[in-house]
Parts: C-alpha cells; sequence; structure tokens
C-alpha cells in the first residue's frame, strides 16, 4: 500500500508569508522551463550533498511571514540554515545546512508531505504502522565513526530480520548486505508511540523514518524501508526537470 509521508517539525499555520507583499528580486536569466521547476524546489547543501526538495515539504523552515515575537523560530533555524529560506528567492539559489545542526527535535531537518505529526490517540491509531516523519540526519565528522556500541550484535539468530541491540529497545536490520557502516537501526521512543528507523548513506548524511506503532519488536516488513531509503536519496538529489513529480514509499 502507498504509505502517506505525514508530518513536520511541529503543528502550526503555514509560515509560507503567501500574503507577503513580493519584493522583486534581481535574479540571473535561466531558461524558463528550468527556472519554472527550481521554484517548485528549495536547494539545500548538506556537506556537499544538494538536496531539491519541494517547497511543500519544508515549509514549516520558510523565514518570510513570521512576526517578531517568534524569536526561538529564528534563532534555531538561522544557525542551521544559510541563507534563510524564503518563498519569494531567485530560483538555483542554494541554502546551506550546517553539519550537525539540529533543527527539530526529530533529526537536523524534518520534511513534511501531507501535515503535522499525529498527536491525539485518535490520530495516532489512525497512522499506525505508517510513515509520519521523514528527517535529513546532519552530522560531523567527529560523529561519523563505527556504528555505536548498542547497536552491535553479537550472534543473532538464524532467520532474524530484526537483530536486538546492547541498547534498550534497540534493533539492527539483520542483512549481510549492508556493511556496519550504513546499516538500517531502529529504537523506540515510548513517549510519541513511535519507532524511528535510521540509516547514514554517507558518513555525514542520513535519513531517520518515524513509524507510528505501540509495537513492542519492530515489524519485520519494516526492513523495507531501509532500501527504499537509496531511491529517496536518489530522488532528492535529482533536478526537478529530470525526477518524477513525488516519491512513495511502499510495502
Amino acid at each position: 500500500m502507498i504509505v502517506s509521508l505525514i508530518a513536520g517539525c511541529d503543528r502550526q499555520d503555514d509560515p509560507a508569508g503567501e500574503d507577503e507583499p513580493q519584493i522583486a528580486l534581481n535574479c540571473p536569466t535561466l531558461p524558463k522551463a528550468e527556472a519554472d521547476a527550481l521554484r517548485s524546489v528549495k536547494i539545500l547543501d548538506f556537506d556537499g550533498t544538494r538536496l531539491f526538495i519541494p517547497n511543500g515539504w519544508i515549509k514549516g523552515y520558510f523565514d518570510d511571514g513570521r512576526s517578531k515575537a517568534e524569536a526561538g523560530f529564528r534563532a534555531i533555524v538561522s544557525s542551521a540554515i544559510a541563507p534563510a529560506i524564503n518563498s519569494n528567492e531567485c530560483p538555483g539559489l542554494v541554502h546551506h545546512f550546517a553539519v550537525g545542526a539540529r533543527a527539530t527535535r526529530h533529526g537536523s531537518m524534518s520534511l513534511s508531505h501531507k501535515g503535522p505529526v499525529p498527536l491525539t490517540p485518535e490520530e495516532r491509531k489512525a497512522a499506525a504502522g505508517s510513515i509520519v516523519q521523514i528527517a535529513v540526519l546532519s552530522r560531523g565528522s567527529w560523529n561519523s565513526g563505527p556504528i555505536p556500541e548498542e547497536y552491535r550484535v553479537a550472534k543473532p539468530a538464524d532467520g532474524t530480520v530484526w537483530a536486538g541491540g546492547r541498547g534498550p529497545s534497540s534493533y539492527i536490520l539483520n542483512d549481510v548486505a549492508l556493511n556496519r557502516g550504513d546499516r538500517c537501526t531502529i529504537t523506540y521512543d515510548d513517549i510519541d508511540d513511535a519507532w524511528y528507523l535510521s540509516r547514514w548513506v554517507h558518513p555525514t548524511l542520513g535519513f531517520k523514518l518515524t513509524i507510528q506503532s505501540e509495537a513492542p519488536e519492530p515489524d519485520p516488513n519494516w526492513g523495507k524501508h531501509c532500501a527504499r531509503i537509496e531511491p529517496l536519496l536518489k530522488w532528492l538529489t535529482t533536478s526537478p526537470q529530470q525526477r518524477s513529480t513525488s516519491f512513495h514509499f511502499t510495502t
């Protein structure tokens, strides 16, 4: 089934500043087709990896349309993203995300597809088993060494999909095709009743998928999501002119 990517960095109104007066920009001249395509995305550079992220996935980080009272937002995001993201900016402008920075409690930068993270018991029940958030993870070279000790597994049982790690509620995908550096790990958050599936695709770049579930152990089918992280990276690093219009996880 198609799994909706429904989340965001926090529950809030659209801050994209759609009602703000548009300021004339002195932008480089681009072919119209290219300029129109680039206006549909914001380009985020994560330590040399450029992601073409749809505007609707990151509206929570748009700076325009926010009041001076929202100093907390500006302090957090301005320390992580430069220059600030605005709805009215030159197509093709590259924003740099500071390696190791954190712009949301769920990860370095959360990507939203359909709305806020489920909060009420009813919303969580309706989203059970679904991916409710994607976060782009960014870390400094000081933190890109061997897999943490709590995720090491001595002798996983034959046929085990998720082998128990040495940390509380931590598991590692038992797949010999993945080496230790890019192996999928998953941990449980009993506050949000969610599982966090993480995988590093580069030494300083990874993805975290938040799966809504009260299950006591990870579902074996969730291992398939690990194989979809590389296609997600490929889609995000491809210009909107050369890729499909949307990306979906499937199970």
